[in-house]
């Protein structure tokens, strides 16, 4: 499993944000996919939303970032603070 250090965001950019994007593809696959360049913006900001409504929040927040409960929900495991 891989792991993810820190909450990403809009403005969050790198490897771990391109792995996020990625994950979100393959775990919605009735949605346009995103494209998995390793920039956090508004349209990732979007599916992250949409992924975290579809799994009816499953104790996660309904926000737009990636933390420890979404990491898990993706398959990833979270090491950061």
């Amino acid at each position: 499993i891989v792991s993810l250090r820190r909450v990403l965001k809009v403005g969050s950019s790198g490897k771990d944000v391109k792995l996020v994007q990625t994950r979100l593809n393959k775990l919605m696959l009735n949605s346009t996919p995103l494209k998995a360049d390793g920039d956090f913006g508004p349209a990732t900001a979007k599916r992250v939303y949409e992924f975290k409504k579809s799994r009816k929040f499953k104790g996660v927040l309904p926000n737009k970032e990636v933390g420890s409960g979404t990491a898990k929900l993706l398959g990833l495991k979270w090491t950061g603070r």
